[in-house]
């Protein structure tokens, strides 16, 4: 029982360590197409080329703001649901008000 629940933990930090690079790699991947569109198409491949070999700089730039942008898509989508339920509330108040009569 106990090497199970060691090797339990030993699996989740497994896992955060493996979406951790993962998400690193994407933010990077995503902030080198976003800068590259900024470049004229003739030096284009240079300049990926270039933000290739920097990419820890750039990594260290982009993950916080796709973070950033994450957590405010979230929040978004907390006012969103909140509305869903008051609209449905008042619905049911106005259903059950004519129901009476």
């Amino acid at each position: 029982m106990f090497f199970f629940g060691t090797f339990h933990v030993l699996i989740l930090y497994a896992w955060n360590r493996i979406a951790g690079v993962l998400e690193f790699d994407e933010a990077v991947y995503e902030e080198i197409q976003r800068r590259a569109a900024l470049v004229p198409p003739a030096q284009r491949q240079a300049a990926i080329d270039a933000m290739v070999k920097d990419r820890v700089a750039i990594g260290m730039a982009a993950v916080p703001r796709k973070r950033a942008a994450e957590k405010a898509a979230k929040k978004s989508l907390w006012s969103y649901w909140l509305v869903c339920l008051v609209l449905a509330w008042v619905v049911w108040f106005i259903y059950t008000g004519y129901k009476e009569n």
